[in-house]
């Protein structure tokens, strides 16, 4: 994915100039040969018509109104689990709990490497390589000064189902710039500092099994769940467009009990940093789209819903589009259509080492869960009427 630009499109106008620049007028999804997701270049991601919007450091203070009455339910469910409270709790002493989280947060703090434990090769920068003397001598200085995972200064921004204003006391307001900006507060450190400060996971797996077995075991003691199971099983999507089809696999997904998605999981084993974040975001784009076009017929106000990993922080992605997106997905549309598009809103990160971030994502990651069961039920109910 040579060429892929540090910032994508937020509306029309950056679109539309980045179609422009790439010589892609009047060019659509069903006339393009496509790769698959993981390695789709720029200008045919760019066809896709996906937007992404990142605000930054919200961490969803106002849910999407659908979710609402599941995140009350859901509240008061961990409210009363002695697990989650041990978990919780763990964070803080670092001691492993005993209870249903005992496995999800050993794995969260091996996705993490523990920071203790930072491996000698995580000094072997290209930087570092080449001014290692000057580095070594300065490095203790530097991370001491650093306040690691530290949330930004606030500014404002629009956001896509965010209060007008934020509670002092909840540092979650921060968003997009003009100018790229670190899109999480681990990469805010100094780029050259990244790799001994948050080395990558030794594994992708290993992120993968922190996630979804977390995800296990905030939903597995609950009997108003029985259908929806959140699973590893990568389910591949290949969409089939007019003269054009490619393949889009996922790490794992919310599955309804028959197969079927309700909410994806892409997981990374790295910092979603500047010189990086651009091809993640292309990859859960290319896959939310895929998704929409594999079920196509499902209506409009279905919720999606990418839940990411990235190391040791987890990123929830809502996508908005209309049934302009869906025609566009259906068919070449006529040449005087106005372009519709899937915007992809970004939130987070929740640190899995910081407990106030896992009190705050534990209810809505278990919300999202009892809202597809109650979508699940509801279906059964009509299809046997």
């Amino acid at each position: 994915m040579a060429d892929v630009p540090s910032k994508f499109p937020v509306d029309y106008s950056t679109w539309q100039d980045a179609v422009k620049a790439h010589d892609l007028v009047g060019k659509t999804v069903h006339t393009a040969e496509l790769a698959s997701a993981s390695k789709l270049d720029f200008r045919q991601f760019l066809l896709l018509r996906v937007l992404w919007k990142p605000h930054l450091g919200n961490r969803l203070s106002r849910l999407p109104s659908v979710l609402e009455p599941y995140y009350t339910q859901a509240t008061a469910l961990l409210a009363r689990s002695q697990s989650w409270a041990s978990y919780c709790n763990s964070i803080e002493t670092g001691d492993n709990p005993e209870g249903s989280f005992a496995i999800a947060r050993h794995y969260q703090v091996k996705a993490a490497n523990n920071g203790k434990r930072m491996r000698p090769d995580s000094f072997d920068t290209p930087v570092a390589k080449r001014t290692r003397s000057h580095t070594r001598r300065n490095l203790e200085e530097e991370f001491r000064n650093l306040q690691v995972d530290k949330t930004p200064s606030k500014i404002p921004t629009p956001a896509f189902q965010t209060p007008d204003s934020e509670d002092s006391s909840d540092d979650d307001s921060v968003v997009a710039d003009p100018m790229p900006l670190p899109p999480t507060p681990a990469a805010q450190v100094p780029e050259e500092l990244q790799r001994l400060m948050f080395p990558p996971t030794k594994d992708e797996q290993i992120v993968n099994t922190a996630l979804v077995v977390f995800l296990n075991a905030l939903t597995i003691h609950f009997p108003l769940i029985e259908r929806c199971d959140w699973t590893l099983h990568r389910k591949a999507f290949v969409p089939q467009f007019e003269e054009a089809k490619f393949e889009s696999r996922t790490d794992g997904y919310l599955d309804d009990g028959k197969g079927n998605p309700y909410a994806l999981i892409e997981v990374k084993p790295i910092i979603r940093a500047l010189t990086n974040q651009s091809r993640i975001q292309m990859q859960e784009g290319s896959q939310m789209a895929s998704w929409i076009k594999i079920d196509i017929d499902a209506h409009l106000e279905k919720l999606r819903v990418h839940v990411s990993q990235n190391r040791h922080e987890v990123f929830i992605t809502i996508a908005e589009y209309d049934k302009g997106y869906v025609s566009y997905l259906r068919k070449k549309p006529a040449n005087n259509e106005h372009p519709s598009f899937l915007t992809m809103h970004q939130y987070g990160p929740w640190n899995t080492n910081h407990v106030g971030d896992m009190k705050k994502l534990g209810p809505i990651l278990l919300a999202l869960t009892l809202y597809a069961e109650d979508e699940v039920q509801k279906a059964e109910a009509s299809s046997s009427d």
